[in-house]
């Protein structure tokens, strides 16, 4: 019954990280132009891993208000999936 439960907040946690990632990949590609130096999927899938693990170099940036308000909302997703995780293993 446990390793059941565990399971379940697995594919949860993990089915969230994909809507996460996708949301951004393809709202970054959405707002093309509007990262600096970005132009594939794989530089938006970069600058969203950067974005969430807060490493940041600082070579892409959001340079209109779009991309940050987008940029925003996924940092607060990502740490919505970080607490999310944190309760689910509490209990």
């Amino acid at each position: 019954m446990i390793h059941k439960i565990h399971i379940q907040h697995i594919k949860s946690v993990l089915l969230i990280l994909f809507v996460i990632i996708f949301f951004s990949i393809f709202s970054y590609f959405y707002l093309y132009g509007e990262i600096s130096n970005a132009e594939t999927y794989i530089d938006y899938l970069y600058f969203s891993m950067m974005t969430s693990t807060t490493v940041a170099y600082g070579d892409m940036t959001p340079t209109t208000q779009r991309a940050r308000l987008i940029t925003t909302i996924y940092v607060f997703s990502f740490l919505y999936l970080l607490i999310y995780t944190n309760i689910v293993n509490v209990d």
